[in-house]
């Protein structure tokens, strides 16, 4: 029997679908189809003259819906505030609002075991609100499932019969609040807290709470009073990383630059980067003579191994000691080194000393009234980096020596050293210089002096054209050219991505050997809506055994596919619609279209990856990701069945979003789409010789916030670019930025309404890669 309820009554077709999830091989037989009944026709557009014929089976126990007059007739009123509570009956009762100004309470009064009183709360309303229900266990359960039915006059709600020794009373308060209230409450809900000194600006205001409160709105959004407080410029002004030398997003300073960095400890943990050589010399046998890859850092009077198997070590002075872990960056403290028999040990991280060799290192005197300390919060309060604040280019005690040293340090450059006269020694600490950029101040070059001093290292600072900067932006005939809108097109395969290995240093893989299914991880199946998944042409098939309903639909989707790959293919199942049969589950599948053999595969088989990331942080080391590039090599097959070591999926997917995406092999795309690391001047000059004419008249544009860092603010930020300056994950910047933004900044209501809309529209990236694989 099928019936027509009430959720189908009002519509003008009803269709009844038989043996719909009929397997394969089964038969259905159908004896006879009859409507036996039709109740009612379709409804009118407009409303009758008269009312129908109907049974009329007496007054429901609760209203059917809202209505101006309650069923119960008695309308209890809430006591004047102060005086003496009023006790209701049980059974139905109707309340009425509360007026402004006024809180009224129902509650259940009683006694314990112990004999003392009970107040259970039930409802409250005030303000000449509608009554609700109220927070604890009673109040829940005697609501469970309803609600309280509010009409004009008051609200009804049925109060259970009590053991006798409870009553329920109606109770009713006054409140008020002060001004210093009212501002602070307004506060706690438009800004990130509320503080003293803008609660105390509003109290002394000669405006009534209203208007004050209106005028602090309005002051908030507009940017000529309060400007916009950017998250991108606080990041960049806080940012002061150690670089040893130049990277993609901007150059070291020079040592003779004014704010350039100086530091008293020997061993920081730039110098155990994976991509850099860390051999160590320990030469002499007290005192010591520590070179690092060559070159003289220090001398030490003592120097052993803090390790109980090795206690009477020796120190070899033609054995090279690699660095095995980060030192730690305080006075004497841990210096990890390798020895012959590969332990890793700690010795002494000994402040910078090179007394007696002064004339066969590059040594500057330092006028001691220009070096300050600076950054005490990171080391203690104990002085262990400096700043310069002055330039030596300017005086003519230096000029010729800073003339000689390069523009840019390089990688395994002699150390500089500089001296105090009090006989302190310091050791040249290189730190990223982030020029200014922004709308009203482009730089004139687009940063070519930049990419010219480092060779190539540090991309164009220009910008694209947009109509955020489209005003502001000028013409110049001597600037390089903004990559990012190169529309060259490349094509990502064998020769393209080992090209850009070699040009830029990084590991880019297409990957394979990753699995649809292993050990109870598997991908959805392809049927699922919305749903991205891939495939890939087989030469030989062993089609997958299929619901009709299944295959017909995943044929179809193959079929009709417009992807253009030559090396896989990629579907989307409809975001609506569900062809397929409920019956299969397994999301590995084979099947045949037209002749040709189609294998699910993984998600991301054959996607192109930037995987430098993980040479530096792979548990197994930067071999297990770098000796894939051998002889030009492009493809990494991920070892999910390696024999000696099964990796399964896990470690893929907990890492995966970590790997800049590419795109996919055998894709085209265009040379602008590159991910930021990849798209160097060299990688841009490479596949599109053209933009290597500077001569060309060029539109030179800044962006919003584009700011310069402020050196002598000291260290607050660190930077993703393949080193390290305090040892955390440079991806946390946001989180911090975010913090302090919220704590200081002077536009609370923007930021606050900032976050409200982040919380609707979320574009955070792990939301983003989450749904990676969803149209």
């Amino acid at each position: 029997v099928f019936e027509v309820d009430q959720d189908l009554a009002s519509c003008a077709d009803v269709y009844v679908e038989l043996g719909r999830w009929v397997h394969e091989g089964t038969a259905l037989v159908v004896d006879d189809v009859k409507i036996l009944q039709r109740t009612t026709l379709s409804p009118t557009l407009s409303p009758t003259f008269s009312p129908t014929e109907s049974i009329d089976a007496g007054p429901t126990s609760t209203p059917t819906i809202k209505t101006d007059a309650p069923t119960t007739s008695f309308l209890f009123t809430c006591p004047d505030a102060g005086t003496s509570p009023i006790e209701l009956p049980t059974g139905p009762v109707m309340l009425q609002h509360a007026g402004y100004g006024k809180l009224c309470t129902l509650t259940k009064v009683g006694s314990s075991d112990a004999g003392n009183e009970t107040v259970v709360p039930i409802a409250r309303s005030y303000d000449n609100n509608s009554w609700e229900k109220s927070a604890g266990e009673f109040a829940t359960s005697l609501f469970y499932g309803k609600e309280i039915l509010c009409y004009i006059s008051g609200c009804q709600l049925m109060l259970p019969p009590t053991d006798g020794s409870a009553v329920y009373l109606l109770s009713a308060y006054t409140y008020s609040l002060s001004e210093k209230d009212q501002y602070a409450r307004f506060l706690e809900t438009a800004t990130f807290g509320v503080t003293k000194e803008e609660l105390d600006s509003m109290t002394a205001s000669s405006r009534n709470v209203n208007e004050e409160i209106a005028v602090w709105v309005s002051n908030q959004m507009n940017e000529t009073v309060i400007p916009v407080t950017s998250h991108r410029e606080n990041w960049r002004r806080g940012l002061n990383p150690r670089v040893p030398t130049s990277t993609s997003i901007g150059i070291p300073h020079h040592p003779c630059d004014k704010n350039s960095r100086w530091r008293k400890i020997t061993f920081v943990r730039n110098d155990n980067m994976w991509h850099v050589d860390k051999k160590l010399r320990v030469i002499g046998n007290g005192p010591f003579r520590l070179e690092l890859n060559g070159w003289m850092r220090t001398i030490v009077d003592d120097f052993w191994v803090d390790h109980s198997e090795y206690t009477d070590y020796i120190f070899d002075p033609t054995f090279d000691y690699e660095l095995c872990n980060n030192p730690e960056e305080m006075i004497n403290g841990r210096l990890y080194i390798k020895l012959q028999d590969e332990t890793c040990v700690s010795v002494q991280n000994p402040v910078v000393n090179v007394a007696g060799y002064e004339s066969n290192l590059i040594m500057f005197d330092l006028p001691d009234e220009e070096v300050n300390p600076i950054d005490l919060n990171w080391t203690n309060e104990e002085p262990l980096e400096f700043i310069l604040e002055t330039s030596l280019f300017d005086d003519p005690t230096f000029s010729s020596m800073c003339s000689e040293l390069p523009l840019v340090p390089e990688l395994g450059d002699e150390p500089i050293f500089g001296k105090m006269s009090d006989g302190t020694y310091l050791l040249f600490d290189p730190r990223l210089v982030v020029q200014k950029n922004d709308l009203d101040n482009p730089i004139i070059d687009g940063g070519k002096n930049a990419v010219l001093a480092s060779g190539g290292d540090t991309f164009c600072s220009n910008v694209p054209r947009t109509f955020l900067n489209e005003e502001t932006c000028v013409i110049s005939s001597d600037a390089c050219k903004p990559s990012a809108n190169n529309q060259v097109d490349i094509l990502l395969e064998n020769s393209t991505i080992a090209a850009i290995n070699n040009l830029t240093g990084h590991y880019v893989y297409a990957i394979q050997g990753l699995l649809v299914s292993y050990e109870g991880i598997s991908l959805q199946h392809p049927c699922t809506p919305g749903l991205r998944s891939r495939w890939e042409p087989q030469s030989t098939c062993i089609p997958t055994e299929l619901y009709n309903a299944t295959n017909a639909t995943l044929h179809e989707l193959i079929l009709k596919s417009g992807d253009q790959n030559p090396y896989i293919r990629d579907i989307y199942f409809p975001q609506t619609e569900s062809g397929c049969d409920v019956g299969d589950m397994d999301p590995v599948i084979e099947i045949e279209v037209n002749g040709q053999c189609w294998k699910r595969v993984h998600d991301e088989h054959m996607s192109t990856f930037d995987m430098s990331y993980w040479v530096e942080n792979h548990p197994g080391g930067p071999n297990a990701i770098q000796k894939w590039a051998q002889n030009n090599g492009t493809i990494l097959i991920y070892p999910s069945v390696l024999e000696r070591e099964p990796h399964g999926m896990s470690r893929w997917n907990n890492n995966w979003q970590k790997f800049s995406y590419v795109g996919r092999f055998g894709d085209t795309l265009r040379l602008g789409d590159l991910p930021n690391d990849l798209r160097s001047e060299q990688v841009t000059n490479y596949f599109d010789p053209s933009s290597n004419d500077h001569q060309t008249e060029v539109w030179v544009c800044g962006s919003p916030f584009e700011v310069n860092n402020k050196k002598n603010d000291g260290f607050l930020f660190d930077a993703d670019n393949g080193y390290q300056t305090m040892g955390w994950n440079p991806g946390s910047n946001r989180k911090y930025v975010w913090l302090m933004t919220a704590l200081s900044a002077t536009d609370q209501l923007r930021q606050r309404v900032a976050w409200a809309i982040a919380q609707i529209i979320v574009v955070v990236k792990d939301a983003i890669d989450s749904e990676y694989g969803k149209s």
